[in-house]
């Protein structure tokens, strides 16, 4: 089973002393869901682009709280609103590929992260998360491309080793797929025992830049 590892959003400017800004719900609604509070966090995000219509940040959040839900349509609106308003933004691209790749649309997912690589050439969670995409469209060797890129690109990144061994794995290329997965493992404890077909780890949500 794929592991959904989510990231919120930075912290707004400071608040105003009395008067409450669209800023002020946008940091209650991260606060409220660092609390578990997600209802209420939606409520507060709600607030923030009621207050302030042309609020990107906003939107992305609600397409976190609603994904986190399980209301993936009301993310895929709040991400493709959030494109509208912010449309060089990388992290939108790559918010609403993951989206995409949950409701198996994985054409859609994948020209989402492939934008969001073009915005942000130093991506390396959008190749990560792309790559997971090329291997379950059948694509192995353009998924072990990615992995290669995002491994370039945060040399410590155990996921992408132990994906990379996953892929090598069932290519038969067994000498790389033990040697990126020893890389793994030495990165991070509980690594699974390798094996063909094992599910690739990990998809990430992200909030922040």
């Amino acid at each position: 089973m794929k592991k959904w590892i989510l990231f919120f959003w930075l912290a707004s400017p400071a608040s105003v002393l009395f008067a409450q800004t669209a800023d002020d719900f946008y940091q209650s609604a991260s606060e409220k869901l660092q609390d578990g509070d997600t209802t209420g966090a939606i409520t507060d995000c709600n607030q923030a682009i009621a207050m302030k219509p042309n609020y990107s940040d906003a939107y992305n959040g609600r397409g976190v709280l609603k994904f986190l839900s399980g209301d993936f349509m009301g993310a895929l609106a709040a991400y493709n609103q959030a494109i509208v308003l912010s449309a060089q933004d990388a992290k939108l691209y790559y918010n609403r590929g993951i989206v995409y790749a949950k409701l198996n649309q994985w054409e859609a997912a994948l020209a989402d992260y492939t934008k969001a690589i073009e915005l942000k050439l130093d991506y390396a969670e959008a190749y990560f998360s792309r790559g997971i995409i090329k291997g379950d469209m059948g694509d192995m060797k353009g998924e072990i491309q990615d992995y290669t890129i995002a491994i370039q690109l945060k040399e410590n990144y155990a996921d992408a080793y132990f994906n990379r061994a996953l892929a090598n794995f069932d290519l038969d290329n067994n000498e790389a797929a033990i040697e990126d997965y020893n890389k793994a493992a030495a990165l991070k404890r509980g690594v699974p025992v390798l094996a063909k077909g094992f599910p690739r780890a990990s998809l990430t949500l992200t909030i922040d830049n």
